[in-house]
């Protein structure tokens, strides 16, 4: 299995305050899940921001490190130029635009490639997510919870990227919802082909796609490893269920 995404030594630091990425070295692999868990402020924001470009701004930077995207260097480019490339992000926040219309939301993603490349694109994405056909007519900020996610997965699909950064797929959805979502991610993995790059606190969830995990303590990968040996050593026990493995 070839690398897709090569991190080496990421820092990432807030302009004039503590470092958010200490030294994070990780390999996402072509065609694979690989998932980073850890608490509220662990830093996993910050890690998927600075292989998106948004930490090279006036109030943070990716101070050292390199980061590779199918052997080229990246690690200076700007957020246009490395979602051109080939990597998308549906962010934690403001992943639409409420006061519009799906319709409108879909429509407002940058038209990379022909036309004719921009509506087989579309029709993928209406197939994969068909409740969003149903509400093409609906303003976003009436959808739920699992629906506004949706519509997030769905215009970064339109970007046709190779590699899928997520940040937090379940926050404040209902179980029903993750279902549906996870549902979404293993097709998009599995038919589209797509590597994904998933920041997750609902651990449960991030294991059913999950072919590497990553665990991040205040900045710093804690474990990296398969999701076996991740639920062999006791981490999630004694890190995130207050108790140690016996």
């Amino acid at each position: 299995m070839s690398a897709i995404l090569e991190v080496e030594n990421l820092h990432v630091k807030y302009k004039g305050l503590a470092t958010a990425v200490s030294d994070v070295s990780l390999v996402v692999n072509e065609g694979e899940a690989t998932i980073v868990i850890g608490a509220n402020g662990a830093g996993k924001t910050s890690l998927l921001r600075g292989i998106a470009g948004f930490w090279r701004t006036e109030t943070g930077t990716v101070s050292e490190g390199r980061i590779r995207f199918e052997g080229r260097d990246i690690t200076r480019q700007s957020p246009i130029d490395i979602a051109r490339g080939g990597i998308a992000m549906v962010p934690e926040t403001t992943k639409i635009f409420a006061t519009a219309s799906v319709r409108d939301n879909l429509y407002s993603v940058p038209r990379l490639g022909s036309h004719h490349d921009y509506r087989v694109r579309l029709d993928t994405v209406m197939d994969l997510f068909p409740i969003l056909r149903e509400r093409l007519s609906q303003q976003a900020g009436y959808l739920s919870g699992g629906e506004r996610q949706m519509l997030g997965l769905a215009r970064a699909l339109l970007l046709n990227p190779r590699l899928l950064l997520i940040d937090e797929a379940t926050l404040g959805l209902a179980p029903i919802a993750v279902d549906a979502v996870f549902n979404r991610l293993e097709h998009i993995i599995a038919e589209l082909r797509t590597t994904v790059l998933l920041v997750e606190q609902n651990i449960g969830a991030a294991m059913r796609i999950a072919q590497k995990v990553h665990v991040m303590e205040t900045g710093r990968l804690t474990f990296s490893g398969t999701k076996e040996s991740l639920l062999a050593s006791g981490i999630v026990e004694e890190s995130y269920l207050g108790r140690r493995a016996s």
